[in-house]
């Protein structure tokens, strides 16, 4: 199977952002905690997480789309193996009437 790869650019306006990130926050889609704003570091000292809220969010848009995608390619990789299989069973149906024809 060919690698699957997309660029997804997702228009917003300002005013609706900090709606968006406040309703992955109260979401919590797949389980992911939502970062801390500040973490320790290996020293124990506060300091801002690298990790914002903004990353979170893209993250969280990042496993939607991949969960989508996937299940296309479930649906996709079923459907042809369906048709394939049910080509191969007429075929063997066909076979058989022959034998038994003849």
């Amino acid at each position: 199977m060919e690698p699957v790869a997309f660029t997804v650019t997702i228009p917003l306006r300002d005013t609706e952002i900090e709606d968006i990130k406040a309703a992955f926050l109260a979401l919590r889609p797949y389980g992911a905690p939502v970062p801390a704003s500040t973490i320790l570091d290996n020293a124990g000292n506060s300091i801002p997480n690298p990790i914002t809220l903004e990353n979170y969010v893209e993250d969280c848009i990042g496993y939607y789309i991949l969960a989508v995608t996937k299940s296309y390619l479930v649906e996709k990789a079923a459907s042809e193996a369906k048709l394939t299989e049910a080509t191969n069973v007429d075929n063997t149906v066909s076979d058989l009437a022959s034998w038994m024809r003849g």
